[in-house]
């Protein structure tokens, strides 16, 4: 089997692959995902052509998920959440910060705001040396 390039895939299919996954239903995995439901059965109809995979399949109680869309789920699901902190970073908090921190200054500044500067970042940053 050949690798798949990546350069050539749309990843915007994750989230929809994603929502297909869980949903089962063309209808509200668009509703989750918002798009319209012509978008998205084009979604399902560009993810079974690229993973060579009918994904979900008609049965009587509504859509089952294939046996390839089944060992799919948990690792969309797994991708998206090594995702999140690429595009959620987490918040700079300086009280948690650790590191060395080098300020060069000429002397008059540093004789004028070096007190100042050394008593506001032992009180928000004391981690930071």
């Amino acid at each position: 089997m050949r690798e798949t390039n990546l350069a050539g895939v749309d990843l915007n299919l994750l989230p929809a692959l994603d929502a297909l996954l869980r949903r089962r239903n063309v209808t509200r995995a668009a509703e989750d995902v918002g798009l319209s439901q012509p978008a998205m059965s084009r979604a399902l109809a560009r993810l079974r052509d690229l993973l060579g995979d009918p994904l979900l399949v008609r049965t009587r109680e509504g859509f089952a998920l294939t046996p390839k869309a089944q060992v799919l789920a948990p690792r969309v699901i797994a991708a998206l959440d090594g995702l999140k902190p690429v595009f959620n970073p987490t918040p700079f908090d300086p009280a948690k910060e650790r590191r060395v921190l080098r300020v060069a200054a000429a002397d008059t500044q540093s004789i004028l705001l070096g007190p100042a500067i050394m008593r506001r970042l032992s009180r928000e940053a004391p981690l930071v040396d």
